[in-house]
Protein backbone atom coordinates (compact mmCIF):
# COMPACT_ATOMS: atom_id res chain seq x y z
CA UNK A 1 0.00 0.00 0.00
CA UNK A 2 2.73 2.44 0.99
CA UNK A 3 4.79 1.46 -2.06
CA UNK A 4 1.82 2.11 -4.35
CA UNK A 5 1.21 5.54 -2.78
CA UNK A 6 4.89 6.35 -3.11
CA UNK A 7 4.90 5.42 -6.79
CA UNK A 8 1.73 7.43 -7.33
CA UNK A 9 3.20 10.50 -5.58
CA UNK A 10 6.44 10.20 -7.52
CA UNK A 11 4.51 9.97 -10.77
CA UNK A 12 2.51 13.07 -9.91
CA UNK A 13 5.69 14.96 -9.06
CA UNK A 14 7.31 13.92 -12.34
CA UNK A 15 4.22 14.94 -14.33
CA UNK A 16 4.10 18.29 -12.52
CA UNK A 17 7.81 18.82 -13.12
CA UNK A 18 7.40 18.02 -16.82
CA UNK A 19 4.39 20.30 -17.10
CA UNK A 20 6.28 23.06 -15.28
CA UNK A 21 9.26 22.59 -17.59
CA UNK A 22 7.00 22.68 -20.63
CA UNK A 23 5.28 25.82 -19.37
CA UNK A 24 8.62 27.47 -18.64
CA UNK A 25 9.86 26.50 -22.10
CA UNK A 26 6.74 28.01 -23.65
CA UNK A 27 7.23 31.22 -21.70
CA UNK A 28 10.92 31.45 -22.60
CA UNK A 29 10.16 30.55 -26.22
CA UNK A 30 7.41 33.18 -26.38
CA UNK A 31 9.71 35.81 -24.90
CA UNK A 32 12.46 34.92 -27.36
CA UNK A 33 10.01 35.03 -30.27
CA UNK A 34 8.71 38.41 -29.10
CA UNK A 35 12.26 39.73 -28.71
CA UNK A 36 13.19 38.52 -32.20
CA UNK A 37 10.06 40.15 -33.62
CA UNK A 38 10.85 43.38 -31.78
CA UNK A 39 14.44 43.34 -32.98
CA UNK A 40 13.50 42.73 -36.60
CA UNK A 41 10.78 45.39 -36.51
CA UNK A 42 13.12 47.94 -34.90
CA UNK A 43 15.80 47.29 -37.50
CA UNK A 44 13.34 47.61 -40.38
CA UNK A 45 11.88 50.85 -39.06
CA UNK A 46 15.30 52.24 -38.20
CA UNK A 47 16.95 51.02 -41.39
CA UNK A 48 19.61 49.18 -39.35
CA UNK A 49 20.82 46.01 -41.04
CA UNK A 50 24.42 45.88 -39.83
CA UNK A 51 25.83 43.82 -36.96
CA UNK A 52 27.55 46.33 -34.70
CA UNK A 53 27.94 47.48 -31.10
CA UNK A 54 25.26 50.19 -31.06
CA UNK A 55 25.97 51.24 -27.50
CA UNK A 56 29.67 51.71 -28.14
CA UNK A 57 29.10 53.55 -31.40
CA UNK A 58 26.75 56.01 -29.66
CA UNK A 59 28.93 56.62 -26.64
CA UNK A 60 30.93 59.59 -27.93
CA UNK A 61 31.34 61.66 -31.05
CA UNK A 62 34.44 59.60 -31.86
CA UNK A 63 32.19 56.61 -32.50
CA UNK A 64 29.00 58.05 -33.91
CA UNK A 65 27.51 57.80 -37.38
CA UNK A 66 30.89 58.44 -38.99
CA UNK A 67 34.45 57.98 -37.72
CA UNK A 68 36.10 60.98 -36.07
CA UNK A 69 39.40 61.52 -34.28
CA UNK A 70 40.74 63.67 -31.47
CA UNK A 71 41.90 67.12 -32.56
CA UNK A 72 43.82 69.37 -30.17
CA UNK A 73 42.43 72.55 -31.75
CA UNK A 74 38.85 71.57 -32.56
CA UNK A 75 38.03 68.73 -30.17
CA UNK A 76 37.26 66.28 -32.95
CA UNK A 77 37.82 66.14 -36.69
CA UNK A 78 37.03 63.80 -39.57
CA UNK A 79 39.08 60.64 -39.90
CA UNK A 80 41.16 60.86 -43.08
CA UNK A 81 41.03 58.12 -45.66
CA UNK A 82 37.61 56.76 -44.62
CA UNK A 83 35.18 55.54 -47.28
CA UNK A 84 32.11 53.41 -46.62
CA UNK A 85 28.38 53.15 -47.07
CA UNK A 86 28.02 51.29 -43.81
CA UNK A 87 26.30 53.77 -41.52
CA UNK A 88 22.85 54.21 -40.04
CA UNK A 89 21.58 55.81 -43.27
CA UNK A 90 23.41 53.52 -45.74
CA UNK A 91 24.83 56.52 -47.58
CA UNK A 92 28.27 56.75 -49.21
CA UNK A 93 30.62 58.81 -47.03
CA UNK A 94 34.20 59.45 -48.11
CA UNK A 95 36.78 61.50 -46.21
CA UNK A 96 39.79 62.52 -48.29
CA UNK A 97 43.43 62.53 -47.26
CA UNK A 98 42.97 66.27 -46.56
CA UNK A 99 40.43 65.49 -43.82
CA UNK A 100 37.45 66.92 -45.71
CA UNK A 101 34.42 65.21 -47.22
CA UNK A 102 34.62 64.16 -50.83
CA UNK A 103 32.23 65.65 -53.38
CA UNK A 104 31.71 62.25 -54.99
CA UNK A 105 32.72 60.59 -58.24
CA UNK A 106 32.06 63.74 -60.29
CA UNK A 107 34.25 65.96 -58.08
CA UNK A 108 36.64 68.29 -59.85
CA UNK A 109 40.31 67.26 -59.80
CA UNK A 110 42.19 68.05 -56.60
CA UNK A 111 44.91 69.65 -58.74
CA UNK A 112 42.62 72.62 -59.48
CA UNK A 113 42.74 75.69 -57.23
CA UNK A 114 40.05 75.88 -54.55
CA UNK A 115 37.43 78.56 -55.17
CA UNK A 116 35.13 77.99 -52.17
CA UNK A 117 35.64 76.49 -48.71
CA UNK A 118 32.44 75.61 -46.83
CA UNK A 119 32.45 75.11 -43.06
CA UNK A 120 29.61 74.27 -40.68
CA UNK A 121 28.00 71.39 -38.83
CA UNK A 122 26.15 68.27 -39.99
CA UNK A 123 24.01 70.30 -42.40
CA UNK A 124 27.18 71.29 -44.28
CA UNK A 125 28.87 67.91 -43.85
CA UNK A 126 25.72 66.30 -45.26
CA UNK A 127 24.29 63.89 -42.73
CA UNK A 128 21.92 61.34 -44.29
CA UNK A 129 23.02 61.92 -47.89
CA UNK A 130 25.85 60.56 -50.03
CA UNK A 131 28.99 62.41 -51.03
CA UNK A 132 27.63 63.89 -54.26
CA UNK A 133 24.33 64.98 -52.63
CA UNK A 134 25.69 67.48 -50.08
CA UNK A 135 25.20 71.16 -50.85
CA UNK A 136 28.96 71.84 -51.21
CA UNK A 137 29.17 69.03 -53.78
CA UNK A 138 26.16 70.35 -55.67
CA UNK A 139 27.48 73.92 -55.48
CA UNK A 140 30.71 72.71 -57.10
CA UNK A 141 28.67 71.17 -59.91
CA UNK A 142 26.79 74.42 -60.50
CA UNK A 143 29.77 76.77 -60.21
CA UNK A 144 32.10 74.50 -62.20
CA UNK A 145 34.78 75.59 -59.74
CA UNK A 146 36.30 73.58 -56.92
CA UNK A 147 34.43 73.61 -53.59
CA UNK A 148 35.85 72.05 -50.40
CA UNK A 149 33.35 70.59 -47.92
CA UNK A 150 34.89 71.30 -44.51
CA UNK A 151 31.70 70.66 -42.51
CA UNK A 152 31.95 68.50 -39.37
CA UNK A 153 28.99 66.95 -37.55
CA UNK A 154 28.24 68.27 -34.07
CA UNK A 155 30.22 71.50 -34.36
CA UNK A 156 29.23 74.69 -32.62
CA UNK A 157 29.69 78.03 -34.35
CA UNK A 158 32.90 78.51 -32.36
CA UNK A 159 34.40 75.31 -33.80
CA UNK A 160 33.10 76.20 -37.25
CA UNK A 161 34.95 79.53 -37.23
CA UNK A 162 38.14 77.87 -35.96
CA UNK A 163 37.80 75.21 -38.64
CA UNK A 164 37.38 77.94 -41.26
CA UNK A 165 40.59 79.61 -40.12
CA UNK A 166 42.40 76.27 -40.41
CA UNK A 167 41.15 75.57 -43.93
CA UNK A 168 41.85 79.12 -45.15
CA UNK A 169 45.54 78.49 -44.49
CA UNK A 170 45.36 75.06 -46.08
CA UNK A 171 43.44 75.86 -49.29
CA UNK A 172 43.55 79.69 -49.69
CA UNK A 173 40.12 79.95 -51.36
CA UNK A 174 38.49 82.99 -52.92
CA UNK A 175 35.32 82.52 -50.83
CA UNK A 176 34.65 81.17 -47.32
CA UNK A 177 31.06 80.07 -46.56
CA UNK A 178 30.30 79.88 -42.82
CA UNK A 179 27.07 77.95 -42.18
CA UNK A 180 25.21 77.53 -38.89
CA UNK A 181 21.88 76.51 -37.36
CA UNK A 182 20.40 77.75 -34.09
CA UNK A 183 21.79 74.78 -32.13
CA UNK A 184 25.30 75.87 -33.08
CA UNK A 185 24.76 79.11 -31.16
CA UNK A 186 23.93 77.23 -27.95
CA UNK A 187 26.91 74.93 -28.50
CA UNK A 188 29.18 77.98 -28.06
CA UNK A 189 28.38 77.71 -24.33
CA UNK A 190 29.64 74.12 -24.04
CA UNK A 191 33.08 72.88 -23.09
CA UNK A 192 32.13 69.24 -23.73
CA UNK A 193 29.68 67.46 -25.98
CA UNK A 194 28.84 63.76 -26.10
CA UNK A 195 31.83 62.78 -24.01
CA UNK A 196 34.32 64.82 -26.02
CA UNK A 197 35.90 68.10 -24.87
CA UNK A 198 35.74 71.06 -27.25
CA UNK A 199 37.28 74.52 -27.48
CA UNK A 200 35.16 77.43 -26.31
CA UNK A 201 35.43 81.18 -25.92
CA UNK A 202 34.94 83.30 -22.84
CA UNK A 203 33.83 86.91 -23.04
CA UNK A 204 36.26 89.59 -21.93
CA UNK A 205 36.28 93.40 -22.34
CA UNK A 206 39.08 93.12 -24.89
CA UNK A 207 37.25 90.45 -26.90
CA UNK A 208 36.94 86.67 -27.04
CA UNK A 209 39.41 84.51 -25.14
CA UNK A 210 39.95 80.96 -26.39
CA UNK A 211 39.70 78.29 -23.67
CA UNK A 212 40.48 74.56 -23.71
CA UNK A 213 43.50 75.33 -25.83
CA UNK A 214 44.73 72.70 -26.44
CA UNK A 215 41.60 70.62 -26.03
CA UNK A 216 41.99 67.90 -23.33
CA UNK A 217 42.16 64.35 -24.56
CA UNK A 218 39.09 62.18 -23.85
CA UNK A 219 39.12 59.72 -20.93
CA UNK A 220 39.53 56.02 -21.50
CA UNK A 221 36.56 53.81 -22.26
CA UNK A 222 34.51 52.86 -19.16
CA UNK A 223 34.14 49.26 -18.03
CA UNK A 224 31.13 47.31 -19.28
CA UNK A 225 28.95 44.90 -17.33
CA UNK A 226 27.50 41.68 -18.76
CA UNK A 227 24.15 43.21 -19.73
CA UNK A 228 25.75 46.08 -21.65
CA UNK A 229 28.21 43.73 -23.34
CA UNK A 230 25.54 41.32 -24.56
CA UNK A 231 22.68 43.62 -25.49
CA UNK A 232 24.82 46.38 -27.02
CA UNK A 233 24.41 44.49 -30.31
CA UNK A 234 20.61 44.65 -30.16
CA UNK A 235 19.24 47.72 -31.92
CA UNK A 236 15.87 47.38 -30.16
CA UNK A 237 17.47 47.27 -26.70
CA UNK A 238 19.77 50.14 -27.64
CA UNK A 239 16.83 52.37 -28.63
CA UNK A 240 14.91 51.56 -25.45
CA UNK A 241 17.88 52.01 -23.12
CA UNK A 242 19.12 55.18 -24.83
CA UNK A 243 15.71 56.82 -24.49
CA UNK A 244 14.72 55.69 -21.01
CA UNK A 245 17.92 54.69 -19.17
CA UNK A 246 20.51 56.85 -20.91
CA UNK A 247 22.69 57.58 -17.86
CA UNK A 248 23.21 53.86 -17.20
CA UNK A 249 23.39 52.76 -20.83
CA UNK A 250 25.88 55.35 -22.07
CA UNK A 251 27.51 55.90 -18.67
CA UNK A 252 27.37 59.68 -18.86
CA UNK A 253 29.19 59.95 -22.21
CA UNK A 254 26.14 61.52 -23.82
CA UNK A 255 26.15 64.54 -21.54
CA UNK A 256 26.97 68.05 -22.72
CA UNK A 257 28.46 70.45 -20.19
CA UNK A 258 28.22 74.22 -20.03
CA UNK A 259 31.67 75.72 -19.61
CA UNK A 260 30.83 78.30 -16.96
CA UNK A 261 27.72 80.29 -16.06
CA UNK A 262 28.04 83.37 -18.22
CA UNK A 263 24.53 84.73 -18.06
CA UNK A 264 21.51 84.32 -20.27
CA UNK A 265 22.20 84.75 -23.97
CA UNK A 266 25.95 84.08 -23.67
CA UNK A 267 25.89 81.87 -26.76
CA UNK A 268 24.37 84.67 -28.84
CA UNK A 269 26.89 87.22 -27.62
CA UNK A 270 29.77 84.89 -28.42
CA UNK A 271 28.28 84.12 -31.84
CA UNK A 272 28.00 87.83 -32.64
CA UNK A 273 31.62 88.43 -31.65
CA UNK A 274 32.76 85.49 -33.76
CA UNK A 275 30.96 86.87 -36.82
CA UNK A 276 32.40 90.32 -36.14
CA UNK A 277 35.88 88.82 -36.07
CA UNK A 278 35.18 87.18 -39.44
CA UNK A 279 34.70 90.65 -40.91
CA UNK A 280 38.36 91.31 -40.21
CA UNK A 281 39.19 88.78 -42.93
CA UNK A 282 37.62 91.12 -45.48
CA UNK A 283 40.81 92.65 -46.78
CA UNK A 284 41.49 93.33 -50.41
CA UNK A 285 43.55 90.16 -50.70
CA UNK A 286 41.50 88.08 -48.26
CA UNK A 287 38.57 85.77 -48.98
CA UNK A 288 35.01 86.94 -49.40
CA UNK A 289 33.08 85.67 -46.33
CA UNK A 290 29.51 84.48 -46.75
CA UNK A 291 27.35 83.72 -43.70
CA UNK A 292 24.72 81.07 -44.46
CA UNK A 293 21.80 80.49 -42.09
CA UNK A 294 20.36 76.97 -42.22
CA UNK A 295 17.29 75.57 -40.52
CA UNK A 296 16.16 72.11 -39.39
CA UNK A 297 12.77 70.96 -40.62
CA UNK A 298 9.93 72.94 -39.04
CA UNK A 299 12.30 74.85 -36.79
CA UNK A 300 10.68 76.21 -33.63
CA UNK A 301 9.79 79.92 -33.54
CA UNK A 302 12.29 80.42 -30.71
CA UNK A 303 15.17 78.94 -32.72
CA UNK A 304 14.21 80.95 -35.80
CA UNK A 305 14.15 84.15 -33.75
CA UNK A 306 17.53 83.30 -32.25
CA UNK A 307 19.02 82.80 -35.71
CA UNK A 308 17.60 86.15 -36.86
CA UNK A 309 19.08 87.93 -33.84
CA UNK A 310 22.53 86.58 -34.63
CA UNK A 311 22.19 87.52 -38.30
CA UNK A 312 21.30 91.04 -37.18
CA UNK A 313 24.82 91.27 -35.70
CA UNK A 314 26.46 90.75 -39.08
CA UNK A 315 28.19 93.73 -40.67
CA UNK A 316 26.48 93.49 -44.04
CA UNK A 317 28.76 96.07 -45.58
CA UNK A 318 31.60 93.59 -45.20
CA UNK A 319 29.98 90.15 -45.07
CA UNK A 320 27.38 88.60 -47.35
CA UNK A 321 24.37 86.97 -45.71
CA UNK A 322 22.31 84.19 -47.28
CA UNK A 323 19.11 83.56 -45.35
CA UNK A 324 16.66 81.27 -47.20
CA UNK A 325 14.11 81.23 -44.36
CA UNK A 326 11.09 82.43 -46.35
CA UNK A 327 11.47 79.75 -49.02
CA UNK A 328 12.15 77.04 -46.46
CA UNK A 329 9.09 77.96 -44.40
CA UNK A 330 7.01 77.41 -47.53
CA UNK A 331 8.63 74.00 -48.02
CA UNK A 332 7.74 72.97 -44.45
CA UNK A 333 4.09 73.03 -45.48
CA UNK A 334 4.40 71.68 -49.02
CA UNK A 335 6.68 69.93 -51.44
CA UNK A 336 9.13 71.36 -53.93
CA UNK A 337 8.16 71.36 -57.65
CA UNK A 338 9.93 68.08 -58.25
CA UNK A 339 7.66 66.43 -55.71
CA UNK A 340 10.53 65.58 -53.34
CA UNK A 341 10.67 67.13 -49.89
CA UNK A 342 13.61 69.20 -48.72
CA UNK A 343 14.05 67.20 -45.47
CA UNK A 344 14.56 63.57 -44.55
CA UNK A 345 12.05 61.78 -42.38
CA UNK A 346 14.66 60.29 -40.04
CA UNK A 347 17.34 62.61 -38.70
CA UNK A 348 15.73 65.80 -39.99
CA UNK A 349 18.63 66.86 -42.20
CA UNK A 350 18.31 67.93 -45.79
CA UNK A 351 17.69 65.58 -48.69
CA UNK A 352 19.59 65.83 -51.95
CA UNK A 353 16.79 68.11 -53.20
CA UNK A 354 17.05 70.32 -50.11
CA UNK A 355 20.80 70.57 -50.51
CA UNK A 356 20.32 71.44 -54.17
CA UNK A 357 18.07 74.28 -53.06
CA UNK A 358 20.77 75.60 -50.67
CA UNK A 359 23.42 75.33 -53.40
CA UNK A 360 21.23 77.34 -55.78
CA UNK A 361 20.65 79.99 -53.12
CA UNK A 362 24.40 80.36 -52.70
CA UNK A 363 25.03 80.34 -56.44
CA UNK A 364 22.63 83.25 -56.86
CA UNK A 365 24.88 85.28 -54.56
CA UNK A 366 28.33 83.99 -55.50
CA UNK A 367 27.91 84.71 -59.19
CA UNK A 368 27.39 88.40 -58.38
CA UNK A 369 30.36 90.79 -58.36
CA UNK A 370 32.25 90.94 -55.08
CA UNK A 371 30.93 93.53 -52.65
CA UNK A 372 27.36 93.51 -53.98
CA UNK A 373 24.51 93.70 -51.42
CA UNK A 374 23.75 90.70 -49.26
CA UNK A 375 20.75 88.55 -49.91
CA UNK A 376 18.03 88.19 -47.25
Amino acid sequence: MFSALHRFGTGVMIRNWKEGLQNASLVVGSLLAFFCFLEVAARIVGGQFHWENYRKNSGTLFRSAYPAKYDAELGWALQEGFSSGRNRWNTKVTITADGVRSNGAAALPASLPVDVVAVGDSFTFGDEVSDDETWPAQLEGILKRRVVNGGVFGYGLDQTVLRGQQLLKQFRPRILVVSFIADDIERCELDQRNGVAKPYFSLAPEGLVLQNDPVPRPPGAPKEDIFRKIFAYSFAVHVIMKNYFKAYWLQGHWESHAAHPRGEGAGERIACRLLADLASLQTRSGPQVVVLAQYPNKASPASVEQTQRVLACVDRKRLIVVNPLASLEASWHSKNPAGVGFYTGRGGHMTAAGNRFIAEQLYGVLRQPRGQAARD
